[in-house]
């Protein structure tokens, strides 16, 4: 599915559960919002204040033009580390984390921060592992099924085939990790058990194909 009809399926679910009342008074953060259009959409939507972050500074001079051009009043854009949600002005009514998590090597610390961080909603776009052998392109990348560093099951992710080609090629690309060579993908029970500890959870349908082991999961704290 294409990132706009995604972003527009999110889109719908945001302002079917928010009023725009509420979103008038509400406060979002987009992480690793890439060139900004996802950001838009959310801000297309009235909520007071909508802040995208990402690592890498062409995606946000994207974002930026793209704000050149036809402004929005709450909207606005940063060149930030995912990791650094603690210090980049909160409390957020609603985090955004789209295309993110599956790129990080510590999956259960940032479902963590993401839970400290969003005080309302919390919507989650993100690959996970299962115990079958892959059929998708990634699978190339894929590690075994094993326990991982956190404790829990999943599978590894190459990122960067070493240091040297990371530093090389880290910023020409528009998506992936910023520092780790691995990612691990987390089971897809434990990131739903995960999930259900601090919020409701709902799996927007027809979004991935299941054979993509990815989901979109929109969450509202309980």
């Amino acid at each position: 599915m294409s990132d706009s009809i995604r972003f527009r399926a999110i889109a719908e679910w945001l302002a079917a559960r928010f009023s725009a009342a509420e979103r008038g008074d509400m406060r979002v953060l987009d992480l690793a919002c890439g060139g900004g259009e996802s950001t838009r959409t959310w801000a297309a939507l009235g909520f007071r204040d909508v802040y995208g972050i990402d690592i890498r500074p062409p995606n946000i001079r994207q974002g930026r033009l793209a704000q050149r051009a036809a402004p929005l009043a709450n909207l606005r854009y940063a060149v930030a580390d995912v990791w650094s949600i603690g210090r980049l002005g909160g409390p957020w009514d609603v985090v955004v984390c789209c295309g993110l998590l599956y790129h990080l090597d510590r999956p259960r610390a940032y479902l963590e921060l993401l839970a400290r961080a969003a005080t309302r909603a919390l919507v989650l776009d993100t690959h996970y592992a299962m115990p079958e052998v892959p059929t998708f392109p990634a699978r190339r990348k894929m590690g075994r099924w094993e326990m991982g560093a956190e404790g829990l099951p999943g599978r590894l992710y190459r990122e960067y085939k070493s240091e040297a080609n990371r530093n090389a090629v880290r910023l020409a690309r528009r998506t992936g990790s910023w520092v780790n060579l691995k990612s691990f993908w987390v089971s897809r029970p434990d990131l739903e058990r995960m999930l259900s500890a601090t919020w409701q959870v709902q799996v927007l349908p027809d979004i991935h194909p299941p054979e993509l082991w990815r989901a979109v999961y929109c969450c509202v704290k309980r």
